[in-house]
């Protein structure tokens, strides 16, 4: 399984490549991987600590495009339909250095929801087909400013 890490912040495009390298799984070609902020999250209300309380989605929800290059395939699109690709949200401080896993003083997790997205084959607003993860389902449970990272994996099998 081969993984990148990117921190969404300002920036409305991020550049991501695999660490194929690092697995030590041999490739013809380094593919990039690119992932676009389709929909920026803006806010959130907290939720209680009960799972079952008050679940409040982060709004709007994120939604992030993975564009994958291959120099030896310019024209591939079978990425846009793999079950391989899957992404997960990690809350992060404000900084984007420290990864904020429970509530200060609880053992309740930091966010609720849906924190893994498997990739979907939607349509875009030109109706142009893409590989979308939609995170619709999470919710932050904790007062503050945060940040949130999104971790893509691609398994092999």
């Amino acid at each position: 399984m081969s993984s990148a890490n990117c921190l969404l912040g300002d920036n409305l495009q991020l550049l991501c490549s695999a660490a194929a390298k690092a697995s030590g799984v041999p490739r013809f070609s380094e593919k990039e991987y690119r992932l676009i902020i389709r929909q920026q999250p803006e806010r959130s209300r907290v939720g209680s600590i009960s799972e079952k309380v008050d679940r409040r989605p982060i709004d709007p929800p994120p939604i992030i495009q993975l564009v994958v290059h291959d120099p030896l395939d310019p024209f591939l699109q079978s990425y846009t339909t793999s079950p391989a690709f899957i992404m997960q949200a990690v809350l992060m401080d404000e900084s984007g250095k420290t990864t904020l896993r429970h509530i200060k003083g609880h053992r309740a997790m930091a966010m609720s929801g849906s924190m893994v997205s498997p990739l979907h084959t939607l349509r875009d607003t030109s109706m142009a087909q893409g590989a979308y993860f939609v995170f619709s389902d999470l919710s932050v449970r904790m007062e503050g400013s945060f940040r949130l990272r999104f971790e893509l994996f691609e398994t092999s099998g």
